[in-house]
C-alpha cells in the first residue's frame, strides 16, 4: 500500500484537477506538494495500473505527464503502457517513465519517490 504522504498527494491532485479542469498539471502539482520537500513518496498500490499510483496510465501519472513531458501526451502515454501495449513497447517506455519523467517531478518538489512500475 501507498505510504500516508504518497497516498494524500496523489488524491489531492487528482481531486484539484477534477474539481479545476483548466488548471494545468504543473499548477495543480504545485500547489499540491507545497511544503513537502524532504518526503519520501513510496506510490505502491497493488490495485492501481502496474501496481503504482504513479503509473504512467493511473490518474496520478497522468497529471505527471502532462506535467513533465514534452515528447509525449497523456493519452500516448495511457496507449503505449496500457495494458493491450505490445510488450516490449511498454517496457520501453516505462523505462523511460522512471528515467527521465519521474525524476522532474522529485527534482522540482525535492523528494525521494519509490515504487515505480
Amino acid at each position: 500500500m501507498p505510504n500516508p504522504e504518497a497516498l494524500a498527494v496523489a488524491q489531492a491532485a487528482v481531486s484539484l484537477t477534477r474539481t479545476h479542469r483548466h488548471a494545468p498539471a504543473l499548477d495543480v502539482l504545485d500547489v499540491v506538494m507545497k511544503g513537502r520537500i524532504d518526503h519520501v513518496l513510496d506510490f505502491t498500490d497493488p490495485a492501481a495500473p502496474h501496481g503504482s499510483l504513479a503509473a504512467p496510465d493511473a490518474p496520478f501519472g497522468q497529471l505527471l505527464t502532462a506535467a513533465f513531458d514534452e515528447a509525449m501526451t497523456p493519452i500516448e502515454w495511457a496507449a503505449f503502457t496500457g495494458p493491450t501495449a505490445e510488450a516490449s513497447l511498454r517496457d520501453a517506455c516505462l523505462d523511460i517513465w522512471r528515467i527521465h519523467v519521474v525524476p522532474r517531478f522529485a527534482a522540482r518538489y525535492g523528494v525521494a519517490v519509490s515504487s515505480l512500475p
